[in-house]
């Protein structure tokens, strides 16, 4: 008895929410880059996500051998960057982080001309290809 009048006096009074006691979903995401240099310079440049109100990156880990790493935030996005400038032996970089998404609804205007088709110029910018899969259902 004492243990339920606790738990409802939490989420009645103590303005806790069930939210914060439900399952997240997340995604480990790991990069991995191997490579070989040959005595020149080498340089890695690879985007990396960046915490905002739509999605959370935790538990970010760097592993980048005899690599320098760098990362850069400017107009286009978050940027990882690894050099090095006499690379002469085999190397691992790997990138980890968590993924925590938020989903977001977006409302249409039911009045939205929605258009037929494309100029004849343009189509052949918007054909799947093996690099891009706008033909699958989820997209």
């Amino acid at each position: 008895m004492l243990v339920s009048s606790i738990i409802t006096w939490k989420f009645t009074i103590g303005n806790y929410s069930f939210n914060r006691i439900l399952p997240v979903e997340s995604y480990e995401v790991n990069m991995n880059f191997n490579f070989e240099g040959f005595g020149d310079n080498v340089t890695i440049e690879a985007f990396i996500p960046t915490s905002n109100e739509h999605q959370q990156i935790d538990k970010e880990h760097h592993t980048y051998g005899t690599m320098d790493l760098e990362i850069i935030q400017d107009e286009q996005g978050r940027k990882a960057l690894w050099k090095n400038t006499y690379l002469k032996s085999k190397e691992n970089l790997n990138y980890t982080f968590t993924y925590f998404g938020k989903a977001r609804k977006f409302d249409v205007d039911s009045t939205l001309t929605i258009c037929e088709g494309f100029p004849p110029g343009i189509k052949k910018y918007l054909e799947s290809n093996e690099n891009i899969q706008n033909d699958h259902p989820y997209i």
